[in-house]
């Protein structure tokens, strides 16, 4: 059978090979390319059979063109009373009568050949079809699997574990720092505090000594 070859292929499903060590691009488009051949080597079948039923339609056609002469033939035969003239008319009708019989029954085999040839051709071509649709579909998905697995590639080659650290490392050096720059201020501050609190101790002084010194004064 013509179809033989494309049954097996369409029976094997395009997920099969997905599940092969396989390239699944490359093996969709070789499915898909087998298919392609058996709907050319299809259409060439149809073509030539095509060329037989129109051959055979001729040929039916001129015989009972034949036929219908014999016959006049004969009857004009009888009619002039010539009757072996007649009898070699209706001879050659009967025989012709038979054989058209046979390219009829040889047309209505071919044209149930042809029908069933059309069928299976239109049966393919939506096969085809299909495998056309489902190929954009698995495509889209072989390629965001591709995209997925290298993205998880990508994370595992990562040392979460270390950057997490890392990054707990820098946050307490950072605060770290912050401390110390907080404990700077402060001291700072105090140092300020004490030398401004100093230096009015002795102007204080000075002052209360002065002080003393004219109530000295006064009371001499």
């Amino acid at each position: 059978m013509i179809f033989k070859r494309i049954r097996d292929i369409v029976v094997s499903t395009v997920h099969e090979g997905l599940d092969k060590l396989e390239n699944p691009v490359a093996l969709l488009k070789q499915y898909l390319r087998d298919v392609e051949v058996e709907i050319s080597n299809a259409e060439r079948a149809i073509a030539h059979q095509v060329v037989l039923e129109n051959r055979h339609v001729s040929l039916v056609t001129d015989t009972k063109a034949l036929i219908a002469k014999r016959a006049r033939q004969a009857q004009l035969a009888v009619e002039t009373g010539d009757e072996e003239i007649a009898k070699v008319a209706l001879q050659e009708k009967i025989q012709l009568e038979a054989r058209l019989a046979a390219y009829e029954q040889q047309l209505e085999a071919l044209a149930t050949h042809s029908e069933t040839l059309n069928n299976q051709l239109r049966d393919l071509q939506e096969k085809y079809s299909d495998m056309q649709a489902k190929k954009r579909v698995l495509l889209a998905r072989a390629q965001a699997a591709k995209t997925s697995h290298a993205l998880t590639c990508t994370l595992n080659s990562i040392d979460t574990e270390s950057a997490v650290r890392g990054f707990a490392r820098m946050e307490e050096r950072v605060a770290w720092m912050e401390a110390n720059a907080e404990a700077s201020q402060r001291a700072r501050n105090n140092y300020v505090k004490l030398n401004t609190f100093g230096a009015d101790s002795e102007l204080q002084d000075k002052v209360e000594a002065e002080l003393a010194k004219l109530k000295a004064s006064q009371e001499a």
